[in-house]
């Protein structure tokens, strides 16, 4: 105070000027940095590290896209099933009951207890199952399909159903499209490609300051006023009207932005093509004496809808439209089989922060009777 004074009045050296405005920029520079720090440590002990540094838990993919705290069910992966399926690591050529391809959804990608749906089956059904890849990721998974049986190798394995899943928001992006049959590979090289993806979760790394602390504010001050964050964020965010998660938003649904982008998407010409490939590949299998399942994975969205509340959307007419075509194949309809245990009230089918199920609905599946039949005594 007293050097500001003299500073005011002229009464100091050139030098000791100098020294003084060193002083304040030293004193400001050291108030800003702690400020600066002190902003950031607290968003993140209080906030972001819940989501960003809880490993060795797994926290699902809505909730650190949306940075959404509390819809977090932060869980850890372990395996408790009698039977799980095979894969890269365990299948010696053994003899197959059922072959599934998929997306994130076969590939254990929610993470938390036994988060491979095809434990389930192989566990509920005494069957023995294996997961396989797409040969290269430019074919699609009917395109895949084909070129082992035109190698042979699924004759050669023999397996009494393959199975093909995929999320119900990519089914029309993935085969509504020109399906390249005449694609073929020698038996050995089919072999050698059924494994070539491996999933894990991508999970960013991130220290104490970082730029999450400041969109956990931005998000959650947008979210007050828009379901999407006036578009500015790939999760949407609904009321429920009732408790259908364990986590302390037990009523809040979020989902990822294109469940409600591509509502629209299914038309009936569109369907109806989609249906014909699988129609032609299931008759390619049959050759094979092998059974097609085709399983979309219903839409976190679709399968909640029903419970938002002032729901301003509309109904996606997915599995209205599929249901009805002819079908030289077996339509597993997720959305019938998960729809009674919401109804219900039964918490956690979808977990509440990832576009994943849980094994609630897992356990559901595999015992529908789509897999019963195929039961080993």
């Amino acid at each position: 105070m007293q050097f500001t004074k003299l500073l005011s009045q002229g009464l100091l050296s050139d030098n000791e000027t100098l020294h003084l405005r060193e002083y304040r920029f030293i004193k400001y520079f050291f108030l800003l940095l702690m400020t600066f720090l002190f902003y950031h440590l607290f968003i993140w002990v209080v906030w972001t590290s819940k989501i960003f540094d809880a490993a060795p838990y797994y926290v699902g993919d809505l909730s650190r896209l949306g940075y959404q705290v509390d819809s977090i069910q932060a869980r850890q992966t372990e395996n408790s099933l009698s039977l799980q399926h095979l894969n890269r690591d365990n299948y010696e050529d053994q003899k197959i009951d059922l072959i599934t391809l998929g997306d994130s959804f076969s590939n254990g990608m929610s993470g938390g207890s036994n988060a491979y749906y095809q434990d389930f089956i192989a566990s509920e059904n005494n069957l023995t199952v294996l997961n396989i890849q797409n040969i290269k990721m430019s074919y699609n998974y009917i395109e895949t399909v084909s070129i082992l049986h035109n190698s042979g190798w699924l004759k050669k394995v023999s397996p009494k159903v393959v199975l093909i899943e995929s999320v119900q928001r990519e089914m029309l992006m993935r085969f509504d499209r020109p399906i390249r049959w005449e694609l073929s590979l020698s038996l050995e090289e089919a072999e050698q490609n059924l494994f070539n993806r491996g999933w894990k979760p991508l999970v960013p790394p991130l220290k104490p300051i970082n730029t999450a602390n400041y969109k956990f504010p931005y998000y959650s001050l947008l979210y007050q006023y828009s379901e999407n964050a006036f578009g500015k964020n790939q999760v949407y965010k609904f009321a429920l009207e009732k408790e259908l998660f364990s986590a302390e938003a037990a009523k809040t649904l979020l989902v990822y932005k294109e469940d409600v982008q591509r509502l629209l998407q299914p038309t009936e010409k569109n369907m109806q093509r989609m249906n014909a490939h699988f129609n032609k590949l299931a008759l390619l299998l049959k050759q094979d004496g092998i059974e097609l399942y085709v399983m979309p994975a219903v839409d976190k969205y679709d399968l909640y809808a029903p419970y938002i509340s002032s729901n301003k959307h509309p109904e996606n007419s997915f599995f209205k439209r599929l249901d009805p075509l002819a079908k030289e194949y077996t339509l597993v309809n997720t959305k019938k089989i998960l729809s009674p245990l919401v109804a219900q009230g039964v918490k956690d089918v979808f977990y509440a922060d990832d576009t994943h199920w849980g094994p609630v609905a897992s356990q559901h599946i595999a015992r529908s009777s789509y897999f019963k039949k195929l039961y080993h005594e």
